[in-house]
């Protein structure tokens, strides 16, 4: 009965009686009705009741059959889908208030929706970075590949990169992934140093030393020439001690 009024109450727009049903229906066993959560909570939408929207999919994600979380992802897919992709930035932001990491479904939509932009997730990225969102190393390797991948390569500027690079140079983040090595070394051909000069000017220093230790690995795995020292070197600190004996260490291991 509470849940046929509930759906009523959105259709008349009446939230003052819905917020008095929803903590009702907080107490009742809803443990057996997730499809109508979710279809409540799209409902939701379309009075801009954002954050019922959230606390009814939070529902479901209580629900002791949970196991997957689906539904949020789902749940974003259908904004995707129904070009709804502007509220997203407002629904992130409710879901990190109630401590939900959005995140997770976000990407991993934007990830396997071929009609979507990396691009658009490096913004969903910024945002939540933003919004002290939890950083996990597989929300940028996709980014990294599409970035170094031909054909998807030719949709990124430098100015894209490099608001890629801002972000991983906040968090200590490896990069040192073989299938993204092999691309990034075939997209650069064997000459970092617009790369490295980018890093550098914009004192991205952090990642500027996680690049040249990965260069280094590879010409150490002799998966790159020996060369390529020479373009690592002005960017190493050298002037620090630490760094010659590693660079030293390095050179003896080829």
């Amino acid at each position: 009965m509470i849940l046929i009024l509930l759906g009523q109450c959105i259709s008349y727009k009446e939230r003052t009686i819905f917020d008095y049903l929803l903590i009702i229906f907080k107490d009742l066993d809803y443990q057996n009705i997730g499809y109508h959560l979710f279809n409540l909570s799209i409902q939701c939408l379309s009075n801009e009741w954002y954050e019922c929207s959230i606390d009814l999919l939070q529902m479901q994600s209580n629900m002791k059959n949970n196991l997957h979380e689906k539904h949020w992802i789902l749940f974003f897919r259908h904004l995707f889908n129904n070009n709804q992709s502007n509220l997203i930035e407002i629904l992130m932001k409710l879901m990190i208030q109630k401590q939900l990491t959005p995140l997770e479904a976000i990407l991993r939509v934007c990830y396997t929706n071929t009609n979507e932009d990396y691009c658009l997730a490096l913004n969903y990225l910024e945002q939540g970075e933003k919004l002290h969102h939890p950083m996990r190393i597989n929300y940028f390797y996709p980014l990294l590949i599409n970035a170094y991948s031909f054909p998807t390569s030719q949709n990124w500027s430098d100015d894209n990169r490099l608001h890629l690079y801002r972000l991983l140079n906040h968090f200590s983040i490896p990069i040192d992934s073989l299938t993204y090595s092999n691309l990034f070394h075939q997209y650069y051909q064997n000459d970092y140093r617009s790369l490295l000069n980018l890093l550098s000017r914009n004192h991205l220093q952090s990642i500027l030393d996680r690049v040249c230790r990965l260069l280094l690995h590879d010409v150490r795995q002799q998966i790159l020439p020996l060369n390529i020292i020479e373009q690592i070197a002005p960017y190493f600190r050298l002037h620090n001690h630490t760094r010659q004996e590693e660079l030293a260490r390095s050179l003896l291991s080829v």
